[in-house]
Protein backbone atom coordinates (compact mmCIF):
# COMPACT_ATOMS: atom_id res chain seq x y z
CA UNK A 1 0.00 0.00 0.00
CA UNK A 2 2.78 2.43 0.90
CA UNK A 3 4.65 1.69 -2.34
CA UNK A 4 1.53 2.43 -4.37
CA UNK A 5 0.99 5.73 -2.54
CA UNK A 6 4.64 6.70 -3.11
CA UNK A 7 4.31 6.01 -6.84
CA UNK A 8 1.11 8.08 -6.93
CA UNK A 9 2.90 11.01 -5.26
CA UNK A 10 5.76 10.77 -7.76
CA UNK A 11 3.30 10.70 -10.64
CA UNK A 12 1.46 13.75 -9.29
CA UNK A 13 4.73 15.64 -8.89
CA UNK A 14 5.75 14.72 -12.45
CA UNK A 15 2.40 15.93 -13.79
CA UNK A 16 2.69 19.23 -11.87
CA UNK A 17 6.17 19.75 -13.30
CA UNK A 18 5.01 19.15 -16.88
CA UNK A 19 1.98 21.34 -16.31
CA UNK A 20 4.36 24.15 -15.33
CA UNK A 21 6.51 23.44 -18.38
CA UNK A 22 3.40 23.64 -20.61
CA UNK A 23 2.38 26.89 -18.92
CA UNK A 24 5.94 28.19 -19.45
CA UNK A 25 5.65 27.38 -23.16
CA UNK A 26 2.30 29.20 -23.31
CA UNK A 27 3.67 32.28 -21.51
CA UNK A 28 6.76 32.25 -23.72
CA UNK A 29 4.59 32.27 -26.83
CA UNK A 30 2.72 35.28 -25.41
CA UNK A 31 6.06 37.12 -25.25
CA UNK A 32 6.65 37.27 -21.48
CA UNK A 33 10.20 37.59 -20.14
CA UNK A 34 11.74 34.99 -17.84
CA UNK A 35 11.22 37.29 -14.85
CA UNK A 36 7.54 37.78 -15.69
CA UNK A 37 7.00 34.04 -16.20
CA UNK A 38 8.69 33.31 -12.87
CA UNK A 39 6.36 35.75 -11.13
CA UNK A 40 3.26 34.25 -12.77
CA UNK A 41 4.26 30.66 -11.94
CA UNK A 42 5.65 31.50 -8.50
CA UNK A 43 9.09 29.98 -9.13
CA UNK A 44 12.65 31.27 -9.42
CA UNK A 45 13.95 32.66 -12.73
CA UNK A 46 16.51 29.84 -12.95
CA UNK A 47 13.65 27.33 -12.75
CA UNK A 48 12.01 29.08 -15.71
CA UNK A 49 15.23 28.74 -17.70
CA UNK A 50 15.29 25.02 -16.91
CA UNK A 51 11.64 24.69 -17.97
CA UNK A 52 12.40 26.52 -21.23
CA UNK A 53 15.28 24.15 -21.89
CA UNK A 54 13.09 21.09 -21.24
CA UNK A 55 10.39 22.52 -23.52
CA UNK A 56 12.94 23.18 -26.29
CA UNK A 57 12.43 26.96 -26.21
CA UNK A 58 15.31 29.26 -27.03
CA UNK A 59 16.04 32.52 -25.23
CA UNK A 60 13.16 34.64 -24.15
CA UNK A 61 11.97 37.08 -26.80
CA UNK A 62 11.51 39.91 -24.36
CA UNK A 63 14.78 40.66 -22.64
CA UNK A 64 14.71 43.00 -19.69
CA UNK A 65 16.75 46.15 -20.29
CA UNK A 66 19.70 46.57 -17.95
CA UNK A 67 19.02 49.02 -15.16
CA UNK A 68 20.64 52.41 -15.75
CA UNK A 69 23.67 53.09 -13.63
CA UNK A 70 22.76 55.69 -11.05
CA UNK A 71 25.56 57.76 -9.62
CA UNK A 72 25.00 60.70 -7.36
CA UNK A 73 28.56 61.99 -7.56
CA UNK A 74 31.71 60.77 -9.25
CA UNK A 75 33.91 58.46 -7.26
CA UNK A 76 37.02 60.16 -5.91
CA UNK A 77 40.18 59.47 -7.88
CA UNK A 78 42.34 56.95 -6.11
CA UNK A 79 45.65 58.54 -5.31
CA UNK A 80 48.67 56.33 -5.75
CA UNK A 81 51.10 58.84 -4.28
CA UNK A 82 51.79 58.65 -0.60
CA UNK A 83 54.55 59.38 1.86
CA UNK A 84 56.90 56.41 2.29
CA UNK A 85 60.23 55.75 3.95
CA UNK A 86 62.99 54.88 1.49
CA UNK A 87 64.25 51.34 2.04
CA UNK A 88 67.79 52.40 1.20
CA UNK A 89 68.40 55.72 2.97
CA UNK A 90 65.40 55.74 5.39
CA UNK A 91 64.37 59.30 4.38
CA UNK A 92 60.69 60.06 3.87
CA UNK A 93 59.74 60.77 0.23
CA UNK A 94 56.59 61.02 -1.89
CA UNK A 95 56.14 57.66 -3.58
CA UNK A 96 54.83 57.40 -7.15
CA UNK A 97 52.77 54.33 -6.25
CA UNK A 98 52.74 51.05 -4.30
CA UNK A 99 55.65 49.73 -6.39
CA UNK A 100 57.98 52.60 -5.43
CA UNK A 101 59.88 52.08 -2.16
CA UNK A 102 63.23 53.66 -3.04
CA UNK A 103 63.56 57.44 -3.45
CA UNK A 104 64.82 59.08 -6.65
CA UNK A 105 68.22 60.22 -5.21
CA UNK A 106 68.99 56.64 -4.15
CA UNK A 107 67.95 55.30 -7.56
CA UNK A 108 70.23 57.85 -9.25
CA UNK A 109 73.23 56.90 -7.12
CA UNK A 110 76.17 55.16 -8.75
CA UNK A 111 75.85 52.12 -6.47
CA UNK A 112 72.14 51.61 -7.27
CA UNK A 113 72.64 51.93 -11.03
CA UNK A 114 75.51 49.41 -10.97
CA UNK A 115 73.44 46.85 -9.11
CA UNK A 116 74.83 47.52 -5.67
CA UNK A 117 72.13 48.23 -3.13
CA UNK A 118 74.05 48.31 0.12
CA UNK A 119 72.89 50.77 2.71
CA UNK A 120 75.05 52.12 5.56
CA UNK A 121 73.50 49.71 8.09
CA UNK A 122 73.10 46.63 5.84
CA UNK A 123 71.58 45.28 2.65
CA UNK A 124 68.24 46.36 1.25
Amino acid sequence: MAAVKLNDNNEQARRRKWDRIDRTRHLFERGLSDEEMAEVLGVHVVTIRIYRCLAGLKRSRKVAAPAPKVTTKPAPAKTLCKERTCLRCRHVFTSEGPWNHVCSPCKQSHAWQNGGNKREDGWV
